[in-house]
Parts: C-alpha cells; structure tokens; sequence
C-alpha cells in the first residue's frame, strides 16, 4: 500500500532527526530506503542516487546555499545585519511588523531554500531573545512562504493556471485571498505577544550576559552549536557593533546601503539570465566589498574561513541531501503510485480527492511543483461529475501547499530549522493552527466562487 510506505519513510526521517543525525546524511538514507520500498533495483537505485548528487540542479542549490551562508556571514561579522534590523525597527511600527517584512520580501524571490535568506535578519530583529529557537524558525518559514498562493513569478502558480486553461491572473484573483488569510494567521498564532515595559526589560537584564557572549558566537549564528576557539580568539571574526541610525531618513538610507547585498541579488536575478548561485554569489561579493570598502579589511575576508567550517560543510551536505530526496521520489514513482491509489479510492468523493492528493504528494516530495504536476490533473478529470475547475484548482493548491509546509523534505524547513538549531516537532506544533485554517479558507473559497 502506498500510504502505508510513505508514512513509514516520513516516520524513518522523522526518528533520524530526533536522534540528532546531520539531517543531510539522513535525507540521503531515507531517499535509498524509499527507493528500495517502492521496488526500485539496487543497481538502479545506486545509479539514480549518484546522478541526483551529481546532477547540475543539485550542484547549484548546495552552491547557493554556501554563497547565501558566505553572505549572511559578512553581513552578520561587519555589524549590517544588527542595523538592518534596528533600521526597520525605526521605519516600521514595532519588531512585530519587521519579523513578518523580512522573510516577506524575500519570499517575494522564487528561490530553492529562500529562507536562509531572512534567517540571519529575523534572529538579529530578536535583541532580546524573546522568541524560541522554535518560534524563529516558524516565524522566518512562515513568512517566507505567504506569497506563493497570489505571486506570478512561482511556477507553481503558472502551471496550474495553465492546467485550469486560464491566465495566470486570472488564477491570482482568485487565489489572493489565501495569501491575506497566511498573513493574518501567521500574525495571530506565530508572532510574539507584545509585553508591558517593565516584563520586556526584565528578560533583556537577565540575558545581558548571554548576549555578550553571543556576539562572539559561531561564524554561521547556529544556535546549539558551540563556537570554534578560532572564533573566539580572533578578533577579526567578532561581530562590529557600528552606531545605530539616527532618524528615519538615516535609517531609510542606511537601510538601502546595508541591505544592498541582498537587493542586488534580487535585481540581477530578474534581469538576467544568470544561474541563481551566481546571483547569490554576486551579493556575496558585493557585501564583501563593501565591508572592505568601509575599512574593516580583516571582517570583509573573514568569509574565506566559512567554507572551512563544519557547519558550513553540513549546510551543503543538507542542500544535496534534499535535491537527491526528491530526485529519488521522482525516480521511484512513489508521487504517481499515491495519486494513482487515491485516485481509485476517493475518486467518487470530489473534495476529499481535491484535499487528499495533493496534501501527501506535497507533504512526500517538498514541492509545489510536484503536486500541481501529478494531483491537479487527476483532480481536473473530476469535471464530468459536474466540478467546476476553478473552485476545485483553488481547494487542491491551498491543501496541497499545506503539504508542502509540512513536509520535513522541504529544504525552507530543515535548512532554517537547522539554522536555529531549533526542535522540528516543537516547530510543527507552531505552524498546525495556522495550517489548519488554509485549510478552512480553500474550502471556504471553493464554496464562494461556485
């Protein structure tokens, strides 16, 4: 049965990752084991899981996940990160609204593993250290992921409008109101209560000492990971602590100067044709640059001593441990066995259909992509029993991205999991509510545009 063997590979990941496994090498071992339970030979499957490592896709997302590591690493040593986020504390109303624009704007960039982009940016808005490991992580995936519902430049969006035989439009005005319920959601059940300020100076005391240490923590900010002597002895590796901006108009430029790395990778992405890792290896240089620019030539090269570290080679490790996951489940036909089954088992029910299928192909493969191309058609042929498509192409996108926020494939969720060192199944306890009413609001949409 396929579900059955499905739910044993996730509950196999699952027990990996709580037995503390590098989660790479534990993608890498759950993709042989789903190869093998889905009848794959092993010369076949040897063969499927050299070329998913050695492939051109997989090499250029573990580049851009080490180019993106690199950045973040410069930005974070030269003191821009810290004022990147006090810049837009003073711009926008509250660390609340600056914990959602972040991961916001950048999920604005259809990239693989986007949010390792906003991780580094949504830690430094936390001076106080009042969220949890878990709570980082949830707010940074969350927020990173709440336009794909609405935004035209996903191809997961444009594919299943091509499905539906409509433009791409079209499917946006109908499907924006899922983008508003994620951002409302989000807010409500992942953001931090705001605090009187005598509750909110309290904790900033009690851990000024530990934010003193902190800045003299490990090079990639990996919570739970204990820094390297080098790290601390060095002085060219500790983080600058540069004056903070004066007023909104400085705030407003400061912000443009120090946010420039990542603007440019932005900006070169969409107006060329270049491969994404040399996008982001742009930005890299760029914030390289200008840290030597400013002076500070010793923490503008500090970022050659990243690709020595061990987290940095885990990073990369995780980045090929997902391509080579979802290659093999490509491979193995484990997404086309479970839409086939539930195919021949709800078939007769519609809605559960339109929910069912594209939630545990979503959930299985991390990708959009993946259940627009195997679910959605199969949904589609439900139009001879008087269906509409486009109310029922809203209901299986809301629920299969809810599968693919789910999925402990997604390279979003274990790349900024491991980032906060945070615990996977606290951070599934964070996101279910939310999930949940996605949920509520694609069904609530199909029985509206009827």
């Amino acid at each position: 049965m396929p579900l059955f063997k499905v739910f044993l590979i996730l509950s196999l990941l699952g027990m990996f990752v709580r037995l503390k496994c590098p989660i790479g090498f534990s993608l890498l071992i759950s993709a042989a084991m789903l190869g093998a339970i889905f009848g794959m030979a092993p010369g076949d499957l040897a063969s499927d899981m050299w070329t998913g490592l050695t492939r051109g896709q997989s090499i250029e997302f573990a580049m851009v996940i080490g180019a993106l590591l690199v950045m973040s690493n410069s930005l974070e040593r030269s003191g821009r990160m810290d004022r990147i986020a006090k810049s837009l504390s003073l711009l926008l109303p509250g660390n609340r609204s600056v914990l959602v624009v972040l991961p916001g704007l950048v999920g604005l960039l259809p990239m693989p593993g986007g949010a390792m982009f906003s991780a580094p940016m949504v830690k430094a808005t936390d001076q106080e250290s009042e969220m949890s490991p878990e709570s980082h992580t949830a707010v940074n995936y969350w927020f990173r992921h709440v336009w794909e519902y609405c935004w035209p430049l996903y191809p997961g969006l444009i594919y299943a409008a091509n499905l539906v035989g409509v433009p791409a439009r079209v499917l946006v005005s109908r499907q924006w109101p899922l983008s508003i319920c994620a951002l409302l959601c989000g807010c409500f059940f992942l953001l931090p209560r705001k605090k009187s300020a005598k509750k909110a100076t309290q904790p900033a005391q009690e851990n000024a000492g530990s934010q003193a240490g902190a800045a003299t923590g490990a090079p990639l900010s990996v919570p739970a990971v204990p820094s390297s002597p080098a790290a601390v002895t060095r002085p060219d590796t500790a983080v600058r602590a540069l004056p903070p901006p004066r007023g909104k108009a400085q705030a407003l430029f400061m912000l443009l100067r120090d946010f420039s790395p990542v603007l440019s990778v932005l900006i070169i992405f969409i107006v060329t044709a270049l491969p994404l890792s040399l996008c982001v290896a742009s930005g890299a240089l760029i914030s390289a640059v200008a840290t030597i620019a400013a002076g500070e030539v010793a923490v503008g090269l500090s970022g050659r001593r990243t690709f020595l570290d061990k987290n940095f080679l885990l990073f990369v490790l995780l980045g090929f441990g997902t391509m080579v996951f979802g290659y093999i489940v490509d491979r193995s036909g484990a997404a086309t066995q479970i839409v086939s089954f539930l195919s021949q088992h709800v078939a007769y029910a519609p809605l559960v259909a339109a929910m069912v299928m594209p939630m545990i192909v979503g959930a299985l493969t991390g990708l959009t992509l993946a259940f627009v191309a195997t679910a959605l058609p199969l949904v589609l042929r439900m139009e001879a029993m008087g269906v509409d498509p486009l109310p029922i192409t809203v209901l299986a996108y809301a629920c299969g991205f809810v599968g693919v926020l789910l999925s402990p494939a997604h390279a979003c969720l274990v790349l900024t999991n491991e980032y906060f060192g945070s615990k996977l199944s606290r951070v599934y306890k964070l996101i279910l509510p939310p999930l949940a009413m996605l949920v509520v609001m694609g069904l609530a949409m199909y029985f509206l545009l009827r």
